[in-house]
């Protein structure tokens, strides 16, 4: 009989920051993402990988990974230009 072993161990999943707030998802899918970002704000969002580079609609559903969700304010993108 093989031994189970219990705990946490590695976290794998989808880290999703907003803020300085970050949660971890098995994975995660568009919808769950835009559920998520809907209890955090009201606003438009982008979402970017760590690395910086966008990451589009059609990489859902993601299963590893670290995502970065960037407020969009259309008034502050005008006011800087």
């Amino acid at each position: 009989m093989t031994e189970e072993i219990w705990g946490q161990g590695e976290v794998r999943g989808v880290t999703v920051k907003y803020r300085n707030e970050s949660e971890i998802f098995v994975s995660l899918s568009e919808q769950e993402l835009e559920q998520y970002v809907a209890t955090k704000t009201s606003s438009q969002f982008s979402i970017k990988k760590e690395d910086g580079t966008p990451c589009r609609k059609a990489e859902f559903p993601l299963t590893s990974g670290t995502i970065v969700v960037h407020e969009y304010n259309e008034a502050k993108i005008r006011a800087n230009s």
